[in-house]
């Protein structure tokens, strides 16, 4: 095998076996030691040894990812790595295995020059041509690895700015009492953003049904062929259910989709059911492990406009109050949904 076959086989292992660490994580057992119970119990033990370095498959240690940076690639993927949902892994599931993976690795080694920096690329450019010159393969090797990989962080950074324009969006128009004229466009473009999110990776539960959720709120604003969006709204739902059947945030944007357009998403009772159930399953508050930080708050709010999409203020008044419980400081919550619902 030439060394480039070694350091592509090497990747895709390294990336399957954290996929097979981060899935056992979901089956932790309340021991002493959660995240190495989660390790054994998946068998993980067989490819990657009882201490995490190595045996048929490549080592997991020393870990290189800080607990943020894991989770983003659990819950977005990475290479050969799909998306592993929090019905499959919780978020505190993943935590334990980067405990554990972490003690095992001891402490962390510098991290080098990311090829994705400009600097990176300057550096590994350089290293190129010194291999080429030398007719060194082994660095060539190397080179590809790094390049490869720096691709995929290029591709998670792309996908989350995609996402991020279009959040921003969707948070600008529905908070307003009365949408602007621009909000078609702009709720086009965060259709759009999300579009080349899911192109990069559509393997995301929640890039699905904040797609529909978008959907939702075009039909909203008229003047755009309503079929074509709702059948999208539906395509969108469907897959993000496959993705993650019950997942917390998949209820909760399918309950919003349904609020936004009840008669392409199930009405008004559907919605009211998903949001209760996303109620009962997200965290209340923030926990840093997923973005958008979409909390029980959230389900609690447009529970409250489902309520008086019902004509039920007293409904919407205490699902309201509810979500500024949850979240006090939230001016949109106290300044206009409440007064919208006022005795």
């Amino acid at each position: 095998m030439s060394s480039v076959s070694r350091a592509g086989s090497t990747s895709l292992l390294t990336a399957v076996g954290l996929a097979c660490v981060l899935v056992s994580a979901a089956a932790s057992s309340a021991q002493d030691d959660p995240g190495k119970a989660a390790f054994e119990k998946g068998g993980c033990v067989v490819c990657h040894g009882a201490s995490g370095d190595g045996a048929n498959g490549p080592a997991l240690v020393p870990l290189g990812q800080n607990l943020e940076e894991l989770t983003r690639i659990v819950r977005g993927g990475l290479g050969q790595m799909p998306p592993i949902p929090q019905s499959k892994a919780s978020d505190a599931d993943v935590a334990a295995i980067h405990d554990y993976l972490t003690r095992l690795g001891g402490p962390p080694a510098p991290r080098a020059t990311s090829p994705a920096s400009a600097g990176g690329i300057e550096d590994v450019n350089v290293r190129i041509d010194r291999a080429r010159l030398d007719h060194d393969l082994a660095a060539l090797a190397a080179a590809v690895e790094s390049t490869t990989s720096a691709l995929s962080q290029i591709a998670i950074a792309e996908r989350t700015a995609h996402l991020a324009a279009a959040y921003a969006t969707w948070e600008w128009v529905v908070q307003q009492p009365t949408p602007p004229p621009q909000s078609t466009k702009l709720v086009d473009q965060a259709i759009d953003h999300v579009e080349r999110a899911l192109q990069l990776n559509d393997r995301v539960a929640d890039s699905h049904a904040f797609m529909a959720a978008l959907c939702a709120l075009r039909v909203t604003l008229g003047s755009s062929p309503a079929p074509t969006l709702a059948a999208r709204l539906g395509s969108e739902l469907a897959q993000a259910t496959a993705l993650a059947p019950d997942g917390p945030r998949v209820l909760l944007l399918a309950g919003v989709t349904a609020v936004l357009a009840p008669a392409a998403a199930g009405g008004l009772d559907a919605a009211e059911r998903q949001l209760r159930r996303a109620q009962e399953l997200l965290p209340e508050a923030a926990t840093g492990f997923a973005w958008p930080a979409w909390t029980s708050a959230d389900a609690a709010v447009w529970l409250g406009r489902a309520r008086q999409q019902h004509g039920d203020k007293a409904g919407a008044r205490k699902a309201y109050e509810e979500a500024l419980r949850l979240r006090p400081r939230d001016r949109w919550i106290a300044q206009v949904l409440l007064p919208s619902v006022a005795r």
